[in-house]
C-alpha cells in the first residue's frame, strides 16, 4: 500500500465514508502564483467559495476555484484525492508557487493567517460559529 492509498484509508477508518466528512488536501502548486482550491465533481462550490472568499478578504493573491475534469474521462475528477474519496467532501487547497516570489513570501510569513482563514470556512461551513480567539 502506498502513501495515498495508507491516507485515503485511514480517513475512511477513523471518519467514515459520508458527505459530512470533509477532506482538505493542502498543496503547492508548481506552476504560476496564486492560490486555488479544486472541488469534486460531485459538490457544489459553497465550500470552495467560502475558502477562495476569506483568503480574498485577507488580501492574498487568489486565482479561482474550480472543478478538474479527468481529459481522459470528463465524468471523473482529474485529482486522485478528490476521485477516490468519492463518498466524502474533497478539496484541494493549492497556497501558491514557492517560485513565485510573492506567493514565497506570503507562504513564509503569513501562514498561519492563510490557515485561519481556511479555519474559519470550514467552522461556518459546518454551521459552528467562529471565535478567532478559539
Amino acid at each position: 500500500m502506498d502513501l495515498f492509498e495508507s491516507r485515503l484509508k485511514l480517513i475512511k477508518d477513523e471518519f467514515g465514508s459520508s458527505n459530512d466528512v470533509l477532506v482538505i488536501s493542502n498543496q503547492l502548486s508548481n506552476t504560476g502564483s496564486g492560490i486555488d482550491v479544486i472541488y469534486a465533481l460531485r459538490n457544489n462550490d459553497k465550500f470552495a467559495s467560502s475558502i477562495i472568499n476569506n483568503l480574498s478578504n485577507s488580501g492574498f493573491n487568489i486565482n479561482d476555484y474550480y472543478q478538474l475534469r479527468d481529459p481522459n474521462d470528463s465524468y471523473l475528477d482529474f485529482e486522485k484525492i478528490i476521485r477516490d474519496s468519492n463518498d466524502n467532501e474533497t478539496i484541494i487547497i493549492r497556497y501558491g508557487n514557492v517560485l513565485d516570489y510573492s506567493d514565497s513570501l506570503d507562504i513564509k510569513n503569513r501562514w498561519r493567517e492563510m490557515a485561519e482563514d481556511v479555519v474559519e470556512a470550514i467552522v461556518l461551513y459546518t454551521g459552528n460559529i467562529y471565535n478567532e480567539d478559539d
